[in-house]
């Protein structure tokens, strides 16, 4: 085997994770007697999910991305019920993931199934999913190659064994795992609805391990929205032959104003990545405030959103979380969250429309014809408009 070209940056790495090792096994997430890619010993995610209520699944495929695979099916799930997959963060693992982000209760209430791929530390010296190649060695950033392709395995798998609907599958992430949402919606445009970042880089920031921590982390790298774009929209024409000529999935990007980790000039260079990929404007259609922090859309010309931006204001460097039993919290407080009065997988799940599925909210309806206080007799013609959070409908009616 050739000397590991990274193997120096790896030992960098490893010693600043040992600094919070004590921290890691307070938290149960390090397993001390396995030493992997010369970290020290008493730094390494368990793999174990804990009693989160995950079933693991072993039979998805070659698995050349060398993955584990955890999923999370409410019970009487009802066929045709949609998919998101949920990625974890480096140093952390599927049961942690799922505990402190609070995807799962939003399962169990809005009728949707869960995936959670899982990393093996000795993939990563970090215990990371492999967002910039692994060691210099790109393939896990192109289509139908390494992680990406057991990831759409484990989607198969999913689709075979619960008959969740293919049209509806999403992704989203954070940290490392908002990286590599970045990277599935850039590579699998086909297999992907929509997907949020939270705490991400753009896809393709690098393939070279010594760009990780800087430039791509922080301050980030610069590029123009064309640059950015271009490097999604290459990634399925390189494999396949030609553009993809379908509609790119839908974003919504999260970032902490006081991320100290990844710098939020990351935020800004995703919204110009993606909304060049979908032939939009970098200009806000939209800017308003949600639970008290900014909220941007950025709308194709039918007032579809297809890019949303959340700034989170005082977000550190984690899942942003409200912890409670209120309409719109969710989350449970721990390493890597930041609890800022808003849940972030709860806004998630309605930006990718997985509210509408249940009677949660009434939708909002307007009757534009006939007009407010007219008379009318006879067949009457009523028109009518009804938003259901991100589904709309206008049927027209005969009585």
């Amino acid at each position: 085997m050739s000397p590991n070209p990274c193997l120096s940056r790896t030992l960098v790495l490893c010693i600043v994770a040992s600094m919070a090792s004590s921290v890691a096994v307070a938290q149960g997430l390090c397993d001390p007697n396995n030493p992997i890619h010369n970290c020290p010993s008493s730094y390494c995610t368990a793999t174990s999910p804990g009693t989160e209520g995950l079933e693991q699944v072993t039979d998805f495929g070659a698995n050349e991305g060398n993955l584990k695979m955890f999923k999370y099916v409410p019970a009487g799930l009802p066929a045709n019920a949609p998919l998101v997959m949920v990625l974890h963060a480096c140093s952390q693992n599927a049961g942690t993931y799922a505990r402190l982000s609070g995807w799962n209760d939003l399962a169990d209430r809005f009728n949707f199934a869960i995936l959670y791929p899982e990393t093996k530390c000795e993939n990563n010296a970090m215990c990371c999913f492999n967002w910039a190649g692994e060691f210099d060695d790109p393939p896990n950033l192109i289509r139908g190659q390494g992680e990406n392709q057991t990831m759409i395995d484990m989607i198969d798998k999913m689709i075979a064994d619960h008959d969740v609907n293919p049209e509806r599958v999403y992704v989203t992430g954070f940290s490392g795992g908002g990286a590599q949402t970045n990277l599935l919606l850039a590579t699998w445009p086909d297999r992907f609805e929509a997907g949020a970042s939270q705490a991400g880089v753009p896809y393709y920031c690098t393939d070279l391990c010594d760009e990780v921590s800087s430039p791509c982390l922080s301050p980030g790298k610069d590029r123009s929205p064309q640059a950015w774009g271009d490097l999604v929209l290459n990634a399925y024409a390189s494999v396949e032959g030609q553009m993809y000529e379908g509609r790119y999935p839908r974003i919504s990007i999260w970032h902490g104003t006081v991320d100290s980790m990844v710098n939020k000039n990351n935020q800004r260079e995703m919204m110009e990545q993606w909304t060049y990929v979908h032939g939009i404007d970098q200009t806000a259609d939209i800017s308003d405030t949600v639970k008290g922090h900014a909220h941007e859309e950025y709308q194709d010309s039918s007032g579809q959103t297809l890019v949303e931006v959340y700034t989170i204001s005082g977000g550190q460097h984690g899942l942003a979380i409200d912890p409670g039993s209120g309409e719109d919290q969710c989350g449970s407080s721990g390493s890597y969250t930041s609890d800022r009065d808003i849940c972030g997988a709860y806004y998630i799940s309605r930006f990718f429309g997985l509210h509408g599925d249940v009677e949660d909210t009434p939708p909002s309806v307007r009757i534009t014809n006939p007009v407010d206080q007219a008379q009318v007799n006879g067949l009457v013609t009523i028109i009518a408009s009804a938003t259901d959070f991100s589904k709309s409908l206008m049927p027209e009616l005969e009585s």
